[in-house]
């Protein structure tokens, strides 16, 4: 038999088909599906008993869960990472970029949709020279995604051209001129705005400082 004491954060099609094979370790009745608690008892919860028969089916549930969970965990890491980087852009950026790219992916050209494209900064988040200005994002494929991972553009490209030839890689970086361009615009707009929202900020402090000292006189 299995013992699992804190099963709240695995996924709802994982609770509910582990309801149907555990049972409440205090008063051996069944669990709810939804939370994994004793249908019986409502403060029996959190521990549930599998038994031998349904160990396979369980490992590969567990699989399945180890495997969501590592990708939670790394799409955090990624999020705290982004959130460090400088720069801004909109969502309003994100679908400019996207139709510049005529529905392609911008390192190999294959036919992407919203659904299956995925957002990949041109320098890697660990680059000291990465932003999440509009100029540095772009979008691609999940394989290019997934083979760029932590490469520089240009050692991406160079891996590209053994691929398909530097002919081609030429004709691709022609091809993507006018969304670089569309990436550039976004960027200088969002600066100017950024810079503008300062100055902003700056003269209100000024004037909330030059208030507060005439009424101390």
């Amino acid at each position: 038999m299995l013992y699992y004491p804190d099963a709240r954060n695995f996924h709802p099609r994982t609770k509910a088909a582990l309801a149907g094979f555990g049972r409440c370790e205090s008063c051996g009745g069944p669990l709810s599906s939804d939370r994994l608690r004793c249908v019986k008892q409502s403060r029996h919860w959190g521990i549930w008993i599998a038994e031998d028969s349904a160990l396979e089916q369980i490992e590969l549930l567990m699989g399945e869960e180890k495997r969501r969970n590592k990708n939670r965990q790394r799409a955090e890491r990624r999020m705290e990472a982004m959130s460090q980087l400088p720069g801004v852009h909109r969502r309003s950026d994100l679908k400019a970029i996207f139709q510049a790219q005529d529905g392609r992916c911008f390192y190999c050209g294959v036919a992407i949709d919203q659904k299956s494209a995925r957002r990949d900064h041109l320098e890697p988040l660990n680059a000291a020279r990465s932003s999440n200005w509009p100029s540095n994002i772009v979008f691609a494929c999940f394989p290019c995604n997934r083979d760029k991972s932590d490469m520089s553009p240009n050692a991406y490209w160079r891996l590209i051209e053994k691929r398909l030839g530097s002919a081609w890689v030429k004709e691709q970086k022609a091809r993507n001129a006018a969304v670089t361009e569309i990436a550039r615009q976004l960027t200088k707009q969002r600066k100017a705005q950024l810079t503008a929202h300062h100055l902003t900020a700056a003269r209100s402090a000024t004037r909330r400082k030059r208030r507060a000292a005439e009424a101390g006189r």
